[in-house]
């Protein structure tokens, strides 16, 4: 088999990949959309439950870190 066979077979092969490579790119980009205005509905409700804040945390202690990121991800926006 020729050098040039190989590299024109080798071509076929990337680009086979890149092509997915390249799908898979824009479902993680269509996901990460989802996920953030996901992120702003969830900082949106918490940020109206901030006068009982207190209260939420102690009935749910397990979820306390995902509460302060939330309340401070609607901050940075």
């Amino acid at each position: 088999m020729s050098i040039e066979k190989l590299a024109v077979d080798l071509q076929k092969l990337i680009d086979e990949k890149m092509n997915a490579f390249s799908f898979l790119g824009k479902k993680a980009k269509e996901q990460a959309k989802r996920l953030e205005k996901t992120h702003q509905e969830m900082s949106a409700i918490l940020h109206e439950l901030k006068p009982v804040e207190s209260l939420i945390k102690a009935q749910h202690p397990e979820k306390a870190e995902l509460f302060d990121a939330l309340l401070g991800y609607k901050d940075e926006k």
